[in-house]
This record gives structure tokens, sequence and C-alpha cells, in this order.
């Protein structure tokens, strides 16, 4: 059918049969030069009326030809030939019917033309046709035998095809044209002239349309039902790309709306409207409100601001209006702090472009490029942010009993900069991974800035409100440190509001996992290569490489700043921190970004520190032999052979015996197996740790046991027992 359908197109004609006829296709054969003559022929023989001779070079039997028509195409074939066999009722033609002036072939494709063509072209062709075959003048055409002419009563209309006089019959069935349309052509070329036609229905309003005030009713219903039960959140939901979104309860839907709706106009005795026609309505003028999605990631402030005002319904005008100034607040700071962070983003954006821009060409540097920190003259934005840790081996096709196991585990750390737009994640191997603690983010960001950053001067850095990784006094730190040794002129640290802290690194997060959650993964190897293939903003970056040497190394910041910088009282409630060279071991800190500005030292005494020198590393403690023995029984099954001894290998280490058997464990609770011997290890649970039992099990064993919680001691006094707000002394 291949070849059939490159012949009909090679032709340019419309009728299968001799298309394929005349190129010769079949056996194997090429399809041969073709040739369309559509001149007439030059000596005017009435019975020569082929208008198509179509030459090639090739031909084969018919017998061999193999074609699949259409339905369509045969019962169009049936109608043709069953006209032309029976012919018109007309004698125009020597006596005869004047359908037989032509042939089958040629009224096929005649017909065949007017059914490509559109209505409205059609409609015209048979305007020209008609006006052009039809007589108006005011006086009849009398013979020669007759001298008197008389006035025209009707118009004639003498129809001609190719140069022949043929009657309407055959005209409208060469035309597909219909008798009913043809009249109504006839009718429109009197009034109108060549014109297209018009539908009477156009521009005309239907009986079944509602009027103005049954549309405003639904549009005032909604917006009522909205301001009653919708939850207004400033900037972009996670899910939604309109700003101005209003999410309705999750447990309601439309249909309930509309009975709602529906009882509430048959009480005031107006016209309801449909349900279908309701829900039309509501997509099209009020395209903000929507349901929520059970998953939505909402701020509880917001909620628990709206639920205040719902509650204050029946209260006084001083009690609503102070939960709704309250509730307007919380949104202003939230709106404030987005602007920022977009406009910040959107700077730091054009300067970047503007210095990597050669010849109007935009060439961020690349990966690795080990730019030397504070050599660049620009501002240059960075957003980072934890993801949910991700599994392998992962099969789209899951296995059923892997749904209860634990396969092995890997953290991502995100850093972004949506000036490029670039995201570097870093993957933390369970074996190589040492928490999401301070040091582990700290030494991430600090390897990023050494390894990835763009030299900048000036860094404004986002974050969400995590206290353990992100806001902490041992990030506030670390940042006033490098701008202490140089490696920066200015940092800001900027965290979003809580409860609307989506940024850039989650839409990095969001493609990455798109196309984990379809991908096969066996080993870590391809893990960073579903990350490489996610966007072309993802880029991987391992912590550890494939012999287990490190290559992202973590550093103990704490240890290191404890002798030389003391913690900032109030960190929560501060959202901006700024470090600037200019003045060393000195923070700015501020609520919101609208707020004025408060100076706090961060050193303890004078301290210089030394550009090359770092922290000691911190050795990661590596996989249990319990883990090992349960990856590699439980979870190798499930990974690919090749992958096997990279993901679940068998472990170096014997396999240690359970707790419970041994016959001198006691047991403390329901999950927890204590023992006195003293080459078992003895677990304490942190709730029991200073109990009698715990030391007397240490004493049986040897092994110290956790010491008890050290007493308040004052502040002020320095004396133990009481605290600075109850001392007696001030």
């Amino acid at each position: 059918m291949g070849e059939e359908n490159r012949a009909v197109e090679r032709c340019g004609i419309r009728d299968r049969n001799r298309a394929v006829e005349g190129c010769g296709i079949g056996s194997g054969d090429e399809i041969a030069d073709c040739v369309v003559d559509d001149s007439e022929n030059s000596n005017g023989d009435e019975n020569d009326t082929d208008f198509l001779v179509l030459q090639a070079t090739a031909r084969i039997p018919e017998s061999e030809v193999s074609l699949e028509l259409r339905l369509r195409d045969i019962s169009e074939d049936q109608k043709v030939e069953q006209f032309m066999t029976t012919g018109c009722s007309c004698t125009k033609w020597k006596g005869n019917s004047c359908s037989f002036q032509f042939t089958s072939e040629h009224v096929k494709d005649m017909r065949l033309s007017c059914m490509e063509l559109t209505h409205s072209e059609l409609d015209l062709i048979i305007m020209g046709q008609v006006l052009a075959c039809t007589n108006t003048g005011e006086h009849t055409v009398t013979d020669v035998h007759h001298i008197a002419h008389h006035d025209r009563k009707h118009q004639y209309t003498n129809f001609l095809h190719q140069g022949h006089q043929i009657c309407i019959e055959i005209f409208r069935f060469l035309h597909v044209v219909g008798a009913k349309r043809l009249k109504n052509i006839v009718k429109s070329i009197k009034m109108n002239g060549i014109a297209p036609r018009i539908h009477g229905n156009i521009k005309r309003m239907p009986l079944n349309t509602f009027t103005l005030k049954e549309v405003q009713d639904v549009i005032y219903f909604l917006l009522n039902y909205c301001e009653k039960h919708a939850l207004l959140l400033p900037d972009r939901v996670p899910g939604y790309s309109r700003t101005d979104i209003k999410l309705l309860p999750s447990s309601t839907s439309k249909r309930r709306i509309w009975n709602i709706y529906k009882e509430t106009a048959e009480q005031a005795e107006t016209h309801v409207i449909a349900y279908s026609t309701f829900c039309r309505l509501w997509k099209t003028q009020l395209p903000y409100i929507v349901l929520m999605k059970p998953m939505t990631d909402l701020c509880w402030k917001c909620q628990q601001n709206g639920n205040s005002i719902l509650r204050a319904a029946n209260s006084s005008d001083s009690i609503k209006s102070a939960r709704i100034e309250e509730a307007l607040e919380h949104l202003r700071i939230v709106q404030v702090e987005r602007s920022h962070y977009r406009t910040i983003c959107k700077e730091c954006e054009r300067e970047i472009k503007a210095f990597f821009t050669n010849n109007n060409t935009f060439t961020p540097p690349p990966l690795h490029a080990h730019i030397p920190s504070n050599s660049v003259p620009i501002k240059a934005q960075y957003s980072f942010d934890y993801a949910q840790q991700v599994h392998f081996p992962s099969d789209p096709m899951q296995p059923g009993p892997i749904y209860f196991l634990t396969p092995r585990k890997c953290s991502v750390f995100g850093v972004n900069c949506e000036a490029i737009p670039r995201q570097v994640n870093i993957l933390a191997d369970e074996a190589g991974d040492c928490g999401k603690g301070s040091n582990t983010v700290i030494s991430q960001l600090h390897y990023f800035f050494e390894n990835h950053g763009l030299g900048e001067k000036e860094v404004y850095l986002h974050a969400d409100n995590c206290t353990g990784q992100n806001k902490n006094n041992m990030m506030l730190q670390y940042l006033a440190w490098r701008v202490m040794t140089g490696r920066h002129t200015q940092i800001t640290l900027s965290f979003l509001v809580v409860g609307h802290t989506k940024f850039s690194p989650d839409w990095c997060f969001g493609l990455f996992k798109r196309l984990y959650r379809r991908t096969k993964v066996g080993s870590l190897k391809e893990l960073s290569r579903v990350v490489n293939d996610s966007a072309c903003c993802n880029f991987a970056q391992l912590v550890t490489a494939k012999d287990a040497t490190s290559i992202v190394p973590i550093y103990n910041w704490a240890d290191f700043f404890v002798p030389h910088m003391k913690k900032l009282l109030g960190i929560k409630k501060y959202h901006h921190f700024r470090f600037t060279s200019a003045e060393p071991g000195v923070v700015y800190v501020k609520n919101q970004w609208d707020t004025a500005e408060n100076k706090q030292e961060l050193l303890k005494t004078t301290w210089v520190p030394n550009s090359s020198s770092l922290p000691d590393t911190v050795i990661p403690k590596g996989l249990s032999s319990e883990r090992q023995w349960y990856l590699f029984e439980k979870i190798r099954p499930f990974c690919p052979l090749e992958d096997q001894d990279l993901t679940c290998p068998q472990p170096t280490v014997p396999k240690s015996t359970s707790r419970a058997s041994s016959p001198h464990s006691i047991i403390v609770d329901d999950n927890e197996v204590f023992s006195p011997l003293p080459h078992l290890h003895v677990v304490y649970h942190t709730s029991d740790a200073p109990s009698a039992l715990g030391r007397r099990l240490a004493d049986s064993s040897g092994v110290n046991a956790p010491s008890a919680k050290k007493p308040r001691v004052c502040s002020k006094c320095k004396q133990s027992g009481h605290n600075s707000r109850t001392c007696s002394s001030c």
C-alpha cells in the first residue's frame, strides 16, 4: 500500500486504479516515470472524450495489481457506474442522454474533485457556472423565423460542461450537489450576487440562550461560596500555574456545589441551569476557583487563619476585622518575601548573562570549572534543599515482595542556580552518608562553591526554614568564615516563610522523580544517569567513588567554630542574615525584608582564620553488619545480575546471631534487647539511659552507661537548681 500511495501522489490524479496500473506497481517492480497529459483532443472527435491520458514506460496486467479500496471508494464506483448505465432522462445529445458524452472515468474524477473542496469553495464554483450559463436579458432570444422580441418572464439556464450542453440532472451529479442546495445557491445569486453564503442563524441569538441575569446568578453564587469556603494563598500553589488560585475543600465536588445551587435557585423561584452548563460557566468565567487536590501541601498558618475567620462568622465586627487583618498581614509578609526572592533572581540573572555573553551567545561556565572564589565581579543567587531520599534497586514494575522491604538508600541534596538554569544534585549513598545534619549540609555547600560556583563576589542564598539543616548557628558561622577568609565580599542568607517554601530546587527534583518512577535503576551509577537524563538543568554529583573513596568530603565544622564563635540568640525569629567583608564576624539580621536590620556579633574573641586551613574530615560509619547481610539476603535477588555485586555485595563480616536468642539477654521493652555480657554490645534506649536498670547493666558488663542529664545552671549567678528568671540574687 505504501508504493500505491506514492504512485497516486506522484501521478497527481485521484483514481487509485489508474495510478497504480499506469505506474506498473507489483511483484517488486520499481515505479515507472509517469506523465499526465491534461490537454483536450485537438481533433474535436466527440467519441474520443478521454481528457486524462496516462503514459507510462512499464505496464503490468491488471490481474496482478493488488488493491485495498475503502468501502466509500467502492460505493462511489458503483454509484457512477449505475448512473452512466441508466443515463439521465433528457435527449439533448443527438436524441440520446447527454450523460453519454462523458466516460465513467471522467465523471468519477470530476465528482472526486468536487468532494475535495470545502462547502464554501464548491458554492462559489457552482455560482460561477450558473451565472455564466444563465440568460438574464430583459427580452427573450428569438430564432430566425421570429422578428419580434418578448419581455422575459423567467430566467433560463443552459448548463454547459467542457463545451457540451448538459441537463440539470447530470450537472448536479457532476458537482455532487442536491436539488435543494442548487435552488438555494440560485436564490443567493439573485439576492447577493457572487458572495459566500451565510447561514441564517449566524449572529442570531438562539431561543434557548440564557439571559444575562441567569448567568450572573451562577457567577455570584460561586463567588459567595468561594468567599465562605475557599482558601486564598499568595503566589503560585504547587500543581497550579495561576498565582491567584482559590482552593475549595477536597471533600466537596462540583456535583455537590451544583446541588446547593439548585436548591437555592428553586427557593428563589428562578431558572435552574443544568449541571453541564454550570460546569462550563465555572470553567470559562471563574477558572481560578478549583477544587483542592488531596496531596496539596498548604500553609498551616493560612489554614488556621481561614478557620478562625469562619468561626468568627457570628462574632462582633471588631473580632472579625482583627482576624481578617491577621490573615491579611500573613499574606502580605508572604507576598513581600516571594517578591524579594523573584527580584533577586532576576537581578542576578541579568548580571550573569551580561558577563558570560560573547557575540550575543550566552555560554555559562561548565561543571567542575573550579573558578576561584571572589574573582568574578557579579552577583549570583543559589537555592539549596534536600529531596526525599530515593531507593535502589527500583523497578517501575514493582515486584510484590519488595514493597515490604527497604532497598539501598540514597540522599539527594540539590543546589540550584536559576540564572543559567542549572542544579547540581549531590547523591550520597547509604554507605558514605553522614546524615542530614549541619556538618553534611555545610560540607556539600562548600564543595559546590569550590567546584561548581561561578566565582561571584556577592552571593544570595535561599533555603527553607529547617532548623536542623539550614537555619542554625553553624550555618551562620560558616558564612561568616567565608567572608572572613576572602571567599566572598558579601553573603545574604534568606529563608522563605514556613508553608510557602516551594522554589526552584523542588522543580528540578520533580523532573528527576518523574523519570525515576518510570526507569529501572539497579545501581548508584544508573541513578546518576537518571538524574542527568531527567532534564537539561539537572546534573549528578556522587559523594563517593566506585572504590568507596570520598569525592565530597564531610568536615567537622562544629568543633572548628566552637572555640572562636558564639551562638546567635533568637535565631528562629529572623529570616534574613547578611555578612560583609567590611565588618568581619558581624551579622546583620532582620525579621522580614522590609524591616530594619539589627547588628549582632558572632566572634568570641579576635580571630583571623587561615584561608587554607579546613576542619578535620568526618569518616562515614558505613553499613552495619546487619544492614550488609539484610541487603545481601533480602535485596540482592531484586537487582539485575550486572549490578548485584555493586549494590548488594557479599558482606566481609560474619553474620551476627539474633540478640533475642542469647540466654543472658534481658528484654527492657518490646523493641530493645539488652545483654549484660561483656563481649556483647549494650544498647540503651534514649528515654531509659539514666535509669537504674541501665546503670546496673553497665556495671555488670563493664560498659560505661550514658550519663544522666546535667542539672540546670543559672546563666547569671552560675548556681545550679534554678534559672535566670527565678534567680534570687538578681
